[in-house]
């Protein structure tokens, strides 16, 4: 998990702006539990074995005119790398215009170089704490009912669907970044105070609060952010702290 990469603010501006599709998916699941029901004008319900879910899902990304998702869990590296040659299969072949969005929860560092350097792919990194991909804006795919042996698929119709689905996305698209951006180049060497900038730079803080935060003036921390911006190989201080983020985790896991 990449800590710090979005501020907690923002994770809750995305929260809120979940908030709509999540009770749209809740009223479908509790339909469909009340009266079996599995088809209806605002939702189709596939219940199927797990180990065939993702082909099913796969499937319908084949006929999609366009395509964009939220993903809030990976399953492994070797998941991440299966998914990124369809995806790459879909985009570069196929030509579908696609963006994909992922949790910064749910990617390692390791994950963020597979995306980051995937190339032509147009990967993103935020926060993300729904699961979603909308289709052709015309239906979008949430978690139904899920159990050990089988996994509930949630298709969502009709406009209430669509808007909730467009807010929500509005708002995870505002914390994200490309995740290429978030790949730091080799040798990255910064003063211990400007570490102790580079973590505040994702923290939506003024400069001033900043600045009166590391007992540092507001001239000498403007100073660093830019020489920061540097070295990151950086243009804006968004992408710097999300690349400092992932490089700090990277280092983390490194043992270094």
């Amino acid at each position: 998990m990449v800590a710090g990469l979005v501020s907690p603010r923002s994770q809750l501006e995305v929260s809120d702006a979940a908030l709509p599709l999540m009770m749209l998916r809740q009223q479908a699941c509790d339909r469909w539990q009340r009266t079996g029901q599995a088809e209806t004008d605002s939702f189709r319900m596939v219940v199927t074995p797990r180990a065939q879910a993702p082909q099913l899902v796969l499937d319908r990304c084949y006929r999609a005119r366009q395509l964009t998702t939220v993903t809030r869990w990976v399953e492994s590296l070797e998941a991440l790398i299966a998914s990124d040659r369809h995806n790459r299969t879909l985009v570069h072949q196929r030509s579908l215009p696609m963006t994909s969005y992922f949790d910064a929860g749910a990617v390692t560092p390791e994950m963020i170089r597979v995306l980051g350097s995937s190339e032509g792919m147009p990967y993103h990194v935020g926060y993300g704490p729904m699961q979603m991909k909308l289709y052709d804006l015309d239906e979008v795919l949430v978690a139904g009912p899920d159990n050990c042996a089988q996994v509930g698929l949630l298709w969502l119709r009709g406009a209430p669907a669509i808007r909730a689905a467009t807010g929500y996305l509005d708002a995870v698209r505002r914390t994200s970044v490309a995740a290429s951006a978030l790949v730091a180049p080799e040798g990255v060497s910064l003063t211990p105070r400007q570490h102790a900038v580079a973590r505040l730079l994702t923290s939506g803080l003024r400069d001033t609060d900043a600045a009166e935060r590391l007992g540092v003036s507001l001239r000498t921390f403007r100073t660093e952010v830019a020489r920061i911006l540097d070295e990151l190989g950086c243009e804006t201080r968004f992408a710097a702290g999300a690349r400092y983020s992932v490089w700090a985790s990277s280092q983390v896991d490194a043992g270094r």
